[in-house]
């Protein structure tokens, strides 16, 4: 079993190479996962993102073709999930820093055996030194949330917006594990962990009003609710709409 480090990442070729220290300074082994880059094919940068491709067996670059615009953190982590094999897939930015030792084995673990239900309908997540147990910023499912679903990710989101949805649909079910212990640092410039100037992607969509990601969540009540309820149904339990907060 492996798991699919799904990252969207354009320009910032100093995270991409910080994330890939990280994981090499932390992992039990690279074997155990693959790195998927999802990159503009506009990025001035993409060429640097290839070369670390060829630099390291477990990175792999996806282009996105944005037709010179962004098309939405939804819309891309849909398609590096489209993209990938493994069995366990995750949701990381491209501004978060792996900390913890063996990570990689101990999510592995959480999907391995008798930890794992026999629906196969359950999300890991680590802390993020920010949100802790309250927000899944980043986590790890099994690909058969996406198989039911039909989609990985909202692609109404083009940025907040995925991480709440996610998580509000797995608590619904119970299906929920917070792991404390591993740590992935979110170094958002938002929290105050990138600098005193925002880099040209937080400045892009930070103009863009993040999507109107308020609004989009206000709207798309129905759809959340219509998502628990396909969940509930094939888990066998009872659906109770009162377990998503609006």
């Amino acid at each position: 079993m492996k798991i699919a480090l799904l990252v969207p990442s354009r320009e910032r070729i100093d995270l991409k190479k910080r994330i890939i220290q990280s994981l090499l300074s932390t992992t039990n082994s690279p074997d155990n996962f693959t790195l998927y880059f999802g990159v503009d094919d506009d990025d001035p940068q993409r060429d640097l993102a290839i070369d670390l491709s060829r630099q390291y067996n477990f990175v792999k670059v996806v282009g996105i073709h944005n037709n010179g615009k962004f098309i939405g953190l939804g819309k891309i982590w849909n398609i590096l999930a489209r993209t990938s094999t493994e069995e366990i897939i995750s949701m990381i930015g491209d501004d978060m820093e792996f900390k913890s030792r063996d990570w990689d084995i101990k999510i592995i673990e959480e999907f391995t055996g008798d930890n794992l239900p026999k629906d196969k309908i359950k999300m890991v997540f680590a802390n993020d030194l920010h949100w802790g147990a309250n927000l899944a910023t980043n986590h790890f499912l099994h690909r058969k949330y996406m198989d039911i679903n039909g989609y990985y990710t909202r692609e109404e989101f083009q940025s907040w917006g995925v991480d709440p949805w996610i998580h509000q649909v797995f608590s619904s079910m119970g299906r929920v594990k917070y792991r404390g212990d591993i740590i992935i640092e979110h170094k958002q410039f938002n929290l105050g962990k990138a600098g005193k100037e925002p880099d040209s992607v937080t400045k892009k969509m930070s103009a863009n009003g993040y999507g109107g990601r308020q609004e989009i969540w206000n709207r798309t009540v129905s759809e959340r609710l219509a998502e628990v309820r396909r969940f509930h149904y094939y888990l066998g339990i009872a659906y109770d709409p009162n377990k998503i907060r609006k």
